[in-house]
């Protein structure tokens, strides 16, 4: 009873907002490349030599270029620098909450550890951006790691609230199951990695001012290989579905995660064709890469459940 008043109390909640608060950054993240404000400050860690940006070209400090001020470019950026930092702080008092509740649990400890490391790796990588000029395979290797993260929280958070429940050994075949979502969450990842290439070239068509309208039907590999993987994951998320009703009925908790995982891939192909079709526009962008993060993290708490909580303590 202790344990679970603790766990109600202390780190669960926390690190629960804590992941709630990382997949906001992730929606800010996106909503920043779609308006073009990636480079809306052109220095790191401060922006046009200040912690706190003008509001106007005529405040700009010597040594800048007044072209390279845009207002709300400049400023949308900087609060998607102030919700990183924000962030780390989380993730910091969520560490610092795993070692009070939970010290005595290297499952939840070690994924706290190791995302609160990350982040500071992500810090270096959000510098690199800027310094770099947004340059592809850099903004890809940011979007996996704040991934990854949102994973390795995730993972800690249902660990702590599942309290004894988690670590009884589950079947064969519901552990399977946990190996097949494995591999799920593995070509997700490689679609988003796709995703934000496409991204990269159509941010380079945009420099070149190539109409918004002309830019998917140019046929890249990067572009081609993205919606036939897209195919390919629908089915295999709908693979899942099946599997899991066949192998694992008595489960509720993997039962609803496989619907959900399938449900938000539906919309994602949905908010897929839409950008295809209607010339790109910046709020579906948002959207798109919105699903991308809610379906890696559906994966990750199906992967949990059937890895660590049988079907009779689900």
């Amino acid at each position: 009873m202790a344990r679970t008043h603790q766990t109600t109390h202390g780190f669960a909640p926390l690190s629960l907002a804590t992941t709630i608060a990382t997949y906001l950054l992730i929606a800010v993240g996106a909503l920043v490349r779609a308006a073009g404000a990636g480079l809306g400050c052109p220095d790191w860690p401060r922006c046009f030599g200040q912690w706190i940006p003008p509001t106007n070209a005529a405040d700009l400090p010597p040594g800048f270029d007044i072209s390279q001020f845009h207002a709300v470019n400049t400023w949308l950026e900087y609060v998607n620098r102030l919700l990183g930092v924000l962030i780390g702080f989380l993730i910091f008092a969520t560490l610092i909450a795993a070692w009070r509740w939970h010290r005595k649990q290297p499952r939840v400890i070690w994924p706290t550890t190791a995302a609160f490391v990350l982040v500071g790796v992500q810090g270096y990588l959000g510098g690199q951006v800027v310094a770099q000029g947004l340059k592809p395979s850099v903004l890809t290797a940011h979007m996996l790691l704040a991934l990854i993260i949102v994973g390795l929280l995730l993972y800690a958070h249902l660990e702590s609230r599942f309290g004894d429940a988690a670590g009884a050994r589950p079947a064969p075949a519901q552990r399977r199951l946990g190996w097949l979502g494995l591999g799920l969450g593995a070509l997700m990842l490689l679609q988003v990695a796709l995703g934000t290439s496409v991204r990269g070239i159509l941010q380079t068509l945009e420099k070149q001012g190539v109409p918004r309208e002309t830019w998917l039907p140019l046929g890249w590999w990067p572009d081609i290989a993205h919606r036939q993987l897209a195919a390919i994951a629908i089915l295999a998320c709908a693979g899942l579905t099946w599997a899991t009703m066949r192998a694992a009925p008595g489960h509720p908790g993997l039962r609803r995660w496989s619907t959900i995982v399938f449900g938000l891939a539906v919309l994602q192909v949905v908010a897929g064709l839409g950008l295809a079709y209607a010339a790109v526009p910046p709020p579906l962008q948002v959207v798109h890469l919105a699903l991308a993060s809610l379906i890696f993290g559906a994966i990750s708490v199906y992967v949990f459940q059937a890895f660590r909580v049988p079907s009779r303590q689900a």
